[in-house]
């Protein structure tokens, strides 16, 4: 009914690939145009990790949450690079209401990512979501993310700023 996971540990990454920006253009007088790229830095990493799982016949909650903290981040090469997240998870709550309507709701969270002169903002993706199980068959469900309205940007190159909507069937075959 109940099972828990706590890891730890230390990692010293010596050229590790880096999500950032980096600057396009030479031209002096021309206004700097920042690029989505990849670059490679050093740094080292201490984390620990713990994931949840309480289970019963009706309700499931489980969840994560993982720190990380970061040292000797190399400002030479790792300008306009990105270092992940110190904070990371999520968690979950679902029903099943006699195996027919199951309903849910659910976060997912982030600190901010930091680097030289780059920032990407923190963020809660808060999620609600049901699904009506018309027989063995079909079942139909519907889906709503980020219903707090944050900027939640995992990459630097898609942004979601709004609620979102997905509705679908399900054939189980």
């Amino acid at each position: 009914r109940f099972s828990y996971s706590l890891e730890g540990g230390y990692v010293n990454y010596g050229n590790a690939p880096l999500d950032g920006l980096v600057m396009a253009g030479s031209v002096s007088d021309a206004p700097a145009v920042w690029l989505p790229g990849l670059g490679y830095s050093s740094y080292e990493k201490a984390f620990v990790s713990f994931d949840w799982l309480l289970d019963s016949d009706s309700f499931r909650f489980d969840g994560s949450v993982d720190y990380s903290y970061y040292t000797n981040f190399s400002a030479e090469t790792g300008k306009g690079l990105l270092l992940p997240a110190a904070l990371t998870g999520d968690v979950a709550l679902r029903y099943d209401w006699r195996d027919r309507v199951l309903a849910g709701v659910d976060c997912e969270y982030s600190s901010a990512r930091k680097g030289h002169g780059v920032l990407v903002p923190a963020y809660a993706d808060l999620g609600l979501e049901v699904e009506y199980v018309v027989n063995r068959k079909f079942s139909a469900w519907a889906r709503g993310g980020n219903l707090l309205g944050m900027t939640v940007q995992k990459s630097l190159l898609y942004a979601e700023k709004g609620p979102y909507f997905t509705l679908g069937i399900c054939l189980n075959l």
